[in-house]
Order: C-alpha cells, then structure tokens, then sequence
C-alpha cells in the first residue's frame, strides 16, 4: 500500500479510504498545506512572527530573546576601566 501523505503525515486506512495524521505545523487531505502559525502564535514585546513552512519563529526586539521573545537579555554588569 503507498503512503500519499505528505512532509511525515502517517497514513490510516479509512474502510476503502485513507486519512493522513499530519505533523505540527501542516494540514490537508495529504499534509501539503501550511498552518500560518503567526495568526495563532503571539511574539512578546513587539516582537515580529515570520512563517515558515511547518513551523514560525520571531524576530525579536532590542533586548528580548527566545523563541517567543519572553526573556529580556541580562545586561552586561562589567564594567570597563581605562
């Protein structure tokens, strides 16, 4: 039996038919479609959302970091003499 599901969507057989369960990040008859994670995902602190195919990640604003721009960057406590 060929798999016609897509991008690691694993096929059940459906009496004569098929159903793909797709992986995070994709939909469709065959898991072909893109789930446009910025219309459900929020970045934090005015950070931007960008998709990508599957997944999403954000570009962070001056001084915040991490996936979802939720941790501020510590700041630098050395101090330099001259």
């Amino acid at each position: 039996m060929s798999n016609p599901c897509q991008n690691g969507g694993e096929c059940k057989a459906v009496g004569n038919a098929f159903h793909c369960a797709c992986p995070t990040g994709l939909r469709g008859l065959i898991c072909d479609v893109d789930v446009n994670e910025c219309d459900q995902e929020n970045c934090g602190n005015r950070g931007e959302c960008v998709n990508t195919f599957g997944s999403f990640y954000c570009n962070c604003s001056d001084g915040y970091e991490d996936q979802l721009c939720n941790d501020q960057v510590p700041e630098d406590d050395t101090q330099v003499e001259f």
